[in-house]
């Protein structure tokens, strides 16, 4: 959805960057911050031919007006994702509640996986009303400057270094998703064994490996099957707080389901249908299995009295959310 309005601090015509930039530049960063394409985020992906046609520039302008920008550290731009992001967006227009945050977080998700995207949650997550929702998501916000760490700077090599083999990649990504899973699970270290066997079966590294492969074969990013994951999870603990799968195998099928919903256009990769709250906790699921009951009992219901309840019981679902996540 395109915003009504972008904010631009007053503090940029004081900026020796931005006052040092070509009138060209200068006009491109604006539009990067008022363009039809900008979010909540800062960060979006931007075609070339989408500023082509809006600004009236060609190719080679709006190129270079992008490279003098990055020179500038006013912007990052990720080529292969053709994914822009404004540097220090959320410095000047930062989350002003949870309901905000939640919708930033929803957006950031549904980018392009790349090491923008990366530094973007990194950015998020240094937010206030951020971590709870982050957390929804099966994403340890402590955890995210080292799984995408910073890479230092090195000499210019004399030879072309190797590319990273693609087995290594692979071996990256089923380390972390099996991570998020035991997150989204809630198993300790101490848990995952239980008499010699692992509490959940599959979730060993010798037959993780295994379950990979199954999954695999939908082409679902790790973020989507976190997402099928999570909605299984939460709409099993809704009936049965203290539930938690005997074999990782579970997942197969709502992971199954998720790519055919999306797929089919049925649902989008941060649907709400899958992003069911999920707590670790049995007195939260409890409290929030009651507040829902209550607010269903008042739905045919116009008084004044049950239409400030529900009001009410909206704003106790709202803060449970977030006091189980923090």
């Amino acid at each position: 959805m395109m915003r009504d309005y972008a904010k631009i601090s007053c503090t940029l015509w004081g900026s020796r960057k931005f006052r040092s930039l070509p009138d060209d530049a200068k006009l491109l960063y604006l539009y990067l911050h008022t363009c039809q394409h900008v979010n909540s985020v800062g960060c979006y992906v931007l075609p070339e031919g989408y500023a082509t046609a809006d600004l009236e520039w060609n190719v080679e302008q709006v190129r270079n007006g992008i490279e003098m920008l990055l020179k500038a550290d006013l912007i990052a731009f990720d080529r292969t994702e053709n994914l822009v992001r404004i540097v220090d967006f959320l410095k000047y227009d930062p989350f002003a509640n949870p309901k905000h945050a939640a919708g930033a977080v929803k957006i950031a998700m549904k980018l392009p996986d790349c090491p923008e995207r990366r530094r973007l949650l990194e950015e998020i997550s240094r937010q206030t009303h951020a971590q709870p929702v982050l957390k929804q998501y099966g994403i340890d916000t402590v955890s995210i400057p080292y799984r995408y760490p910073e890479p230092e700077p090195k000499p210019e090599p004399k030879t072309k270094p190797e590319p990273k083999p693609a087995a290594a990649h692979d071996e990256d990504r089923k380390v972390e998703l099996r991570q998020r899973v035991i997150a989204v699970l809630g198993l300790k270290g101490n848990e995952l064994n239980t008499s010699g066997t692992f509490k959940v079966l599959g979730m060993d590294r010798d037959n993780w490996p295994m379950r990979l492969e199954v999954w695999n074969q939908h082409r679902l990013s790790n973020d989507q099957i976190i997402l099928a994951i999570t909605g299984a999870v939460g709409r099993a603990r809704q009936k049965d707080p203290t539930f938690c799968p005997s074999s990782v195998k579970y997942f197969d099928q709502p992971i199954a389901t998720f790519a055919r919903d999306l797929m089919s256009g049925k649902v989008d990769a941060t649907s709400e249908r899958v992003a069911v709250p999920i707590y670790l906790i049995p007195e939260h699921a409890a409290r929030d299995a009651a507040i829902r009951k209550e607010y269903e009992g008042l739905m045919d219901r116009e008084d004044s009295a049950s239409v400030a309840r529900r009001k009410k019981l909206v704003k106790e679902l709202a803060d449970l959310k977030i006091e189980a996540a923090a």
